[in-house]
């Protein structure tokens, strides 16, 4: 993921679990001009809205540090809560149920209870084009079952934003996908609305900050045709676009 002051980077899902990367050039990188400079007391509204920024990040180098994960010192800091919108508790319940059934269709749930799981909890709406091209297929291939498996990591990170994951940790390993498929099954969509306990801005953007710089650590060592340090998951990179997409829309535009 790439997250900027005036950008933000849509990575693509992994290609498979097997851990075959993507080339970078595959991601799609949406540009948004940076905010004009302003005087007086705007300007020191910025400068409190930077350190803001700058804090977090130190936050996240500092963690990285402790678990010897490396450090890119010049990337920059992400948006603060002045410069982004958190989505809605319904946008991201209902992109989590969509990701979740996405991702069971993935592992090779039939057909018939797909679309009945589609019409229960009124998710068409919240499919992207492909998913929902994924979805409506009866017989997809091998190569985008095991492609849309991974919308698996991506819900996971929109459970932990509504409150049903503890702790996204460090991503050393694939999420419990067992515990996700549960926490979908027994709730109908109002329950899983109801019992949402969403977490805060700032809670969300220290994850969207953390994340980009692990992500980091990880494209830089695939280009650099070694493994990924420090015990990190290459799937990472899924978890990183979540980030980006999950939480806001960047100076009011929807990403994702």
């Amino acid at each position: 993921m790439g997250v900027r002051r005036g950008w933000v980077c849509v990575v693509p899902t992994p290609t498979d679990r097997d851990r075959v990367r993507r080339n970078d050039a595959d991601a799609r990188c949406l540009g948004f001009p940076s905010p004009p400079s302003v005087p007086g007391e705007a300007r020191r509204d910025l400068e409190i809205t930077s350190d803001q920024a700058l804090q977090r990040k130190h936050r996240s180098e500092a963690l990285l540090r402790r678990e010897a994960v490396p450090i890119n010192q010049s990337l920059p800091v992400i948006e603060t809560e002045s410069e982004a919108h958190l989505r809605s508790k319904q946008e991201v319940a209902y992109r989590a149920l969509a990701l979740l059934v996405v991702a069971v269709k993935g592992e090779g749930l039939e057909q018939p209870i797909v679309e009945k799981l589609v019409e229960q909890y009124g998710l068409t709406p919240y499919f992207t084009p492909k998913e929902a091209a994924f979805i409506n297929n009866p017989t997809p291939s091998k190569v985008d079952r095991t492609q849309f498996s991974w919308r698996y990591e991506s819900a996971w990170v929109m459970l932990w934003a509504l409150g049903y994951v503890e702790d996204l940790g460090k991503p050393s390993s694939i999420c419990d996908v067992s515990k996700a498929v549960t926490i979908m099954k027994e709730r109908t969509s109002a329950q899983f609305l109801a019992d949402a306990k969403p977490r805060s801005f700032s809670q969300v953007l220290d994850e969207a900050d953390l994340i980009y710089r692990y992500d980091w650590a990880v494209v830089d060592a695939r280009v650099n045709g070694k493994s990924a340090p420090a015990g990190l998951d290459p799937g990472c990179r899924t978890k990183a676009a979540s980030c980006a997409q999950l939480a806001h829309r960047l100076h009011g535009s929807a990403v994702g």
